[in-house]
């Protein structure tokens, strides 16, 4: 009955092991996943923080972003309420015009609200 003991125990703390083994392993894969994903997204606001910046400092502006996806700038105004649409199309015109300039030969998506 000892030795059965013995080796029950012995089977358990094998299998125990294991399984701590893989569980620290998991956790490790899934901290470096989130460290490469946020160093992606202080990568890609870099280089979008300062025409971000400068399209909050425009008049009637709410809110907005530019974000580089691959081959698509994307750059999202949202304008206050009353802002009229002839306003709106100027500052999408200008931004269109700046975007072309810094990012030559990738797409470009401005949505204005």
């Amino acid at each position: 009955m000892t030795r059965f003991k013995f080796v029950f125990v012995a089977i358990l703390t094998t299998f125990s092991l294991i399984a701590c083994s893989q569980n620290n392993e998991e956790t490790e894969n899934n901290e470096v996943t989130e460290k490469l994903d946020q160093v992606e997204e202080d990568l890609q606001g870099e280089l979008d923080r300062d025409l971000s910046a400068e399209l909050l400092e425009e008049e009637h502006v709410k809110s907005g972003y530019v974000e580089d996806n691959d081959s698509i700038i994307k750059m999202e105004i949202e304008m206050e309420k009353d802002t009229e649409s002839e306003t709106k199309d100027q500052l999408k015109q200008k931004y269109h015009e700046k975007l072309k300039e810094k990012y030559p030969g990738k797409n470009l998506r401005i949505t204005v609200r």
